[in-house]
C-alpha cells in the first residue's frame, strides 16, 4: 500500500509541483490581456469576444476585459476593435446601472465610427445611446438618438434595426 501511495505521488502530484504550467494571461481571470506584449488584432476580437461572454454573469471580469481591449486596439491603431471594445464596456456599464460611464463609451464608440464611417456601427450606438437615456427618464433625448438610428438602419435597409 505504502508503494501504491509513493508511485501515485511521483506520476501525478510530483510532477504538477515541479513542472507547473505556463500561465496564459487571456484566460486568467486575475490578469487579463498579454502583459506589456502588444495585442493582435485576432487577441483584441477574443478580448472582446470574452467580454461580451461575460457581461451579465460577471460584469467587473467583463470590464477588465473590455479595458485590456480598449488598449490594445489603441496600441496597434485598430479602429474597429477600438469601437466594439468602447461599446460593450458601454454595454457592461449599462449592466452595472453606471450610465452616465456608459453613455461616455457609446459617445466615444460613436465617435469613432463616424471616422470609419461604418453605418451599422453608428445605428448601432445611436440605438444604445437613446436606450440609456430612456433607462434614465430622459425621453426626449432618447427619442432624438433612437429616430437617428432608425433612420440609418431603414436607409441600409437591416431588418434586424
Amino acid at each position: 500500500m505504502k508503494n501504491l501511495f509513493f508511485y501515485v505521488f511521483c506520476l501525478i502530484i510530483l510532477p504538477i509541483a515541479v513542472f507547473p504550467r505556463p500561465e496564459n494571461h487571456l484566460f486568467d481571470p486575475e490578469k487579463p490581456g498579454m502583459g506589456n506584449r502588444p495585442l493582435t488584432k485576432e487577441q483584441v476580437d477574443l478580448m472582446c469576444q470574452v467580454c461580451w461572454d461575460h457581461t451579465y454573469s460577471n460584469p467587473r471580469l467583463a470590464l477588465r476585459y473590455g479595458k485590456e481591449a480598449v488598449a490594445g486596439a489603441g496600441s496597434i491603431a485598430y479602429l474597429h476593435g477600438s469601437v466594439k471594445a468602447h461599446n460593450l464596456i458601454g454595454i457592461v456599464y449599462d449592466v452595472l446601472a453606471i450610465f452616465d460611464s456608459a453613455l461616455y463609451h457609446y459617445h466615444h464608440a460613436h465617435d469613432l465610427s463616424l471616422i470609419k464611417a461604418d453605418t451599422a456601427m453608428i445605428a448601432s450606438n445611436l440605438t444604445n445611446i437613446g436606450l440609456t437615456h430612456w433607462h434614465t427618464g430622459n425621453f426626449r433625448e432618447a427619442l432624438s438618438y433612437l429616430f437617428q438610428a432608425l433612420s440609418l438602419f431603414e436607409t441600409r435597409r437591416n431588418k434586424y434595426g
